[in-house]
């Protein structure tokens, strides 16, 4: 069933998501089967009618709140829940995370119990979070309890690093692949070093303490070994943590660790994404899962801790090809684990061609690997979602005791702010006082990066002024 939506909203957007969870063709303009959702405002109340056929459904809430925000809160968790309610009842479908589309679930979390709300009642009866997913909820938000911060005073420290040496076909990214951009590979990484001179500046002004550096991208580790070592060069202020992306194992060398090392780091990714040869060849990946278990067995020589990423749900691969990657990744027990689920996302190869990302058995694969990482003693610390995911389901970080990224943590529950330096990077700065939370991005392509340098100079002092 083709449905097209007419949202009589100011919440269209988040509205929308709900709709295209149930149906991933949905379109905002009337077209086929029309899904209509009309709603009034009030000082003290909030009314809405949602129709779709012969069948209608409405209601009415008390809204008497002084607070414009808190009004705008109340109003908008009705509608979405409102219209989730309905289309389940007219699809016959529970979502596992019910009408919930942000990309923070454990974020939503702590704030509920933070203004004195029961969040895991909420979640189950008012958004009608499945059980299985309020627990999974839940127990992130314990497990983060001893790693958690929020302080106006500490910031963490991004630099994006926008090249790989191929691009994937569920890519959205910025990135390129280094022989595409080759020539600019040293302008870009000059400028790079100019910004990140100026962001260490701003956190001399403001005395503020590095927790977390984290060099993404992209795949940092596919520059050039002496370009890669003049930027590791311009950390050279305290921290608590330091990845680097080595995400690409053929980008993994001893000469290239040894560097890392030497440059402080404390953490990498190493990441496969699967370890079924054919499905690399698929998804643009120009490495076999041999090269995995090289560039991994020489990382461990290091004393790093050491992330695995793995998809579940990618095309072509079923419940048994997942399962023999993740049990081939928790042989190798790294410090962390972390499951993704495929998303289409917008202006990837695989989005592009119309791949049907419906996949009957991603819940499966998602559930095992809860199943199987817990039994070997990790714990899942952080998580997040993404539109047009297999199964509305979830990113997930697994971790064993006491090898939580930090990083991760606070970039997904947005609890630090964040100065960022790179071609697509998003500087974030927190107003502790308020919760509110500013934005800075940098331009998105290393071309314009590079051309328009002068401006990311003036925009990054005013933003921190």
């Amino acid at each position: 069933m083709k449905i097209s939506a007419q949202l009589n909203s100011v919440y269209a957007n988040e509205l929308a998501d709900v709709i295209r969870a149930f149906f991933p063709d949905a379109e905002l303009s009337p077209d086929g089967e029309v899904l209509y959702f009309r709603e009034v405002f009030g000082n003290d109340s909030y009314a809405f009618t949602v129709s779709l056929g012969e069948k209608t459904s409405g209601g009415e809430i008390g809204c008497k709140v002084s607070d414009r925000l808190e009004y705008k809160r109340v109003t908008k968790r009705a509608a979405k829940i409102a219209l989730y309610e309905f289309l389940s009842d007219v699809t016959g479908k529970k979502l596992p995370y019910g009408s919930l589309t942000g990309i923070r679930p454990t974020k939503l979390f702590r704030e509920l119990c933070e203004r004195g709300e029961d969040a895991e009642k909420v979640f189950l009866t008012d958004f009608g979070v499945s059980a299985e997913k309020t627990a999974l909820v839940k127990r992130i938000a314990e497990v983060q309890k001893d790693s958690y911060l929020k302080d106006a005073q500490t910031v963490d420290f991004f630099v994006n690093i926008p090249f790989c040496p191929t691009r994937c076909t569920y890519c959205s990214f910025i990135t390129v692949p280094v022989s595409k951009l080759k020539k600019y590979i040293n302008e870009y990484v000059f400028k790079l070093k100019e910004e990140i001179s100026i962001l260490k500046n701003i956190i001399k002004e403001n005395n503020y303490r590095v927790r977390a550096v984290y060099f993404g991208g992209g795949t940092p580790t596919s520059l050039p070994i002496n370009l890669l070592a003049e930027l590791l060069g311009q950390i050279d202020f305290a921290f608590d943590e330091f990845t680097v992306e080595a995400g690409r194992p053929d980008t993994v060398n001893a000469d290239v660790l040894r560097l890392l090392a030497d440059g402080g780091v404390t953490r990498i990714s190493v990441n496969p994404q699967t370890l079924n040869d054919k499905t690399l060849q698929i998804i643009g990946r120009q490495h076999t899962a041999a090269r995995f278990f090289e560039a991994y067995s020489l990382a461990a020589r290091f004393d790093f801790d050491v992330n695995v990423d793995l998809i579940a749900a990618l095309p072509g691969e079923n419940f048994g090809d997942f399962k023999y990657s993740l049990d081939s990744v928790r042989a190798l027990k790294p410090q962390n684990v972390t499951v993704h689920t495929l998303s289409l996302k917008r202006g990837s190869s695989l989005m592009l061609s119309d791949y049907d990302n419906t996949s009957d058995e991603a819940a499966a694969m998602v559930d095992y690997a809860y199943r199987a990482l817990t039994g070997e003693g990790y714990e899942p610390y952080y998580m997040y979602r993404q539109k047009h995911q297999s199964g509305n389901l979830e990113n997930t970080g697994y971790a064993l005791p006491g090898k939580p990224s930090l990083y991760n943590i606070d970039i997904m529950e947005e609890s630090l702010s964040v100065l960022a330096a790179g071609a697509g990077s998003i500087s974030k700065r927190l107003f502790a006082e308020n919760g509110r939370l500013e934005r800075q991005a940098d331009f998105k392509s290393v071309i314009d990066y590079i051309a328009r340098f002068d401006e990311i100079k003036n925009l990054t002092r005013k933003f921190w002024a």
